[in-house]
């Protein structure tokens, strides 16, 4: 045998195994998002909107006796520990966008949750260093979407989405959170604090033609008015236009109008329990 035959027949094994022991592969703290095991029949997914105030006021024992999901920022809230949530959703897009504020909210997660609790996050997210951080909590269980984001619905959407090879895009977290509700075969799933008042809260400066929001959440009570004078005005820019924020706009209610046709599939309901909401397309129901 040639020197050249040997280090082709021996040199690669040798270097495999080397390798193999001095440099294992990393095992994910995420899985694919599988069907999960749960006793109640209900999921409450809990919006950050204003009307949530009066929502946890009024019905907060209901909240108690249901599996609840949280999302964004409300793991730096009160209410975070208050209610306790079986989950916790982080696929919304600012989490990509605002990386100081998404390391704030990982570890207010990682020192205020004393009871199982199972977080899903979006594929963006799942190699972020932070996230490793989790790990250092026992009670944490992390999940990643397995599914690809549809371009546009076909025939077969609702077996796909069933199936968890594609799932919605993620315009906004609450779309996301029906969908697991439904995947995960929830009987009833009831939203509140999903004012998705963007239109309400939306202005354009008058002297820069720039968008703004007006940043309202339950945490922070925003006074929204609905055409606040330019010396009032204390909004967000969009970045972006009035025409790009409106298709996005119509991207989310399509949506909600979607996954309620998967809903009447799967044969489960999805009700709108927000003290005030401006989706139209699911069932008012209050919390009992």
């Amino acid at each position: 045998m040639g020197i050249k035959e040997f280090i082709q027949l021996f040199v690669p094994p040798v270097y495999y195994t080397v390798k193999k022991h001095l440099f294992p592969k990393k095992q994910p703290i995420y899985h694919p998002l599988p069907k999960i095991e749960h006793k109640r029949k209900r999921m409450i997914i809990i919006g950050n909107g204003p009307s949530l105030q009066k929502t946890v006021e009024l019905y907060e024992q209901q909240l108690h006796d249901a599996d609840c999901v949280m999302v964004n920022f409300s793991a730096r809230t009160s209410l975070f520990e208050q209610i306790k949530p079986a989950y916790y959703v982080m696929t919304d897009p600012c989490w990509t966008k605002d990386k100081e504020n998404f390391r704030a909210c990982v570890n207010a997660i990682i020192t205020k949750t004393t009871w199982p609790m199972t977080i899903v996050l979006s594929k963006e997210l799942r190699s972020w260093r932070a996230i490793e951080e989790f790990k250092k909590n026992k009670n944490i269980t992390v999940l990643c979407d397995g599914g690809t984001w549809y371009p546009q619905p076909d025939k077969d959407l609702f077996p796909a989405l069933d199936e968890n090879r594609v799932c919605p895009p993620s315009y906004t977290v609450l779309t996301y959170c029906i969908y697991i509700s439904i995947y995960w075969g929830y009987e009833e799933t009831y939203l509140v604090g999903a004012d998705t008042s963007f239109l309400k809260d939306m202005y354009v400066g008058q002297k820069d033609n720039v968008l703004y929001t007006i940043d309202s959440h339950f945490y922070n009570n925003a006074d929204v008015r609905s055409i606040p004078t330019e010396s009032e005005l204390k909004g967000i820019p969009f970045g972006c236009t009035m025409e790009q924020k409106l298709y996005e706009l119509y991207m989310i209610f399509y949506e909600y109008n979607m996954l309620n046709r998967y809903a009447q599939w799967k044969g489960v309901k999805v009700y709108n329990a927000s003290e005030f909401s401006m989706i139209d397309c699911f069932e008012r129901k209050k919390l009992t």
